[in-house]
C-alpha cells in the first residue's frame, strides 16, 4: 500500500444498514455476538460487505485480528468488558 495510503472504512448501526453488514461481521471475527446487542461495526474491507473490522456491542467488542489470533492465544470474541482488568500498547499496538 503506498505510503500515507488507508483502507476504507465504514461506520454501520443497526437500524441504518443492511442487515448483511452485521450477519457478515458476526459469522466472520464475533460468533458470540448477539445482533440486538451491536451497537456499531467499523468495516475495513475492500468490498464494504462487513467481513473484516471493529464491532462494539452492549456486552464488548471483537475484531477480526483477535480473530486471526484466536486459536494461538485462546481468546474468545467478543471480548466482554467486565473481563477487562488491564490494557496496555507496547510498540503502538494493545497488548
Amino acid at each position: 500500500m503506498p505510503k500515507g495510503a488507508s483502507l476504507p472504512h465504514r461506520f454501520y448501526k443497526p437500524g441504518e444498514a443492511k442487515e448483511k453488514y452485521f450477519t457478515n461481521a458476526i459469522k466472520r471475527y464475533a460468533p458470540n455476538a448477539k445482533m440486538e446487542e451491536i451497537i456499531f461495526v467499523e468495516d475495513f474491507s475492500f468490498t464494504g460487505n462487513g467481513s473484516s473490522g471493529l464491532m462494539f456491542t452492549t456486552e464488548g467488542f471483537a475484531t477480526d485480528e483477535i480473530r486471526k489470533d484466536k486459536r494461538a492465544r485462546g481468546i474468545s470474541t467478543p471480548i466482554r468488558y467486565a473481563d477487562l482488568t488491564h490494557i496496555s500498547r507496547k510498540s503502538g499496538t494493545l497488548v
